[in-house]
């Protein structure tokens, strides 16, 4: 591909320390809760209800790892559950008002670490950063999904 090997692996050291810091900074964020707790209870904050179908796609999980994480959640009053009125065969999830506090306080605490990780940033780098990331993040998604992995190849290494 001609990208030099050094750049490669200076960007992957840098990773390794992003990954670091993001992982201890999640294992506060999320109150207590799993991180797959975390982000159902994200995911549902944002769209008001959902159902196990919306959010397997949205968090590209399989359905009953899906629906075990949810039980957990029911159990403890993060979700609530009910048949949807317009088709039977569906649960519509909704938060509890608890699980509404505690993704408040989620949202709230990650929008304030990283504001004062912004902080720390010139300004004038803030939309590059954002579009580097979100570049990132759609890559890999999109390797991932065409069989990519950095353990044994993909179609692009043919």
């Amino acid at each position: 591909m001609g990208i030099n090997r050094e750049t490669i692996q200076n960007f992957r050291k840098s990773l390794r320390v992003l990954e670091r810091e993001i992982a201890r900074e999640l294992e506060s964020e999320c109150c207590g809760v799993s991180l797959s707790q975390c982000h159902v209870l994200m995911e549902i904050r944002e769209m008001g209800e959902s159902t196990i179908k919306d959010l397997s796609e949205i968090l590209e999980l399989d359905k009953s790892t899906l629906s075990r994480t949810v039980d957990g959640m029911l159990n403890i009053g993060l979700v609530n559950r009910e048949i949807d009125p317009e088709d039977r065969r569906f649960m519509k999830l909704s938060l509890t008002e608890q699980g509404k506090k505690l993704a408040d306080s989620i949202n709230e605490k990650c929008d304030s670490y990283y504001e004062s990780v912004f902080g720390l940033i010139p300004q004038k780098e803030h939309s590059v950063i954002v579009s580097v990331v979100e570049t990132i993040g759609k890559t890999m998604n999109a390797l991932r999904k065409k069989g990519c992995t950095c353990c044994g190849g993909g179609e692009n290494e043919k």
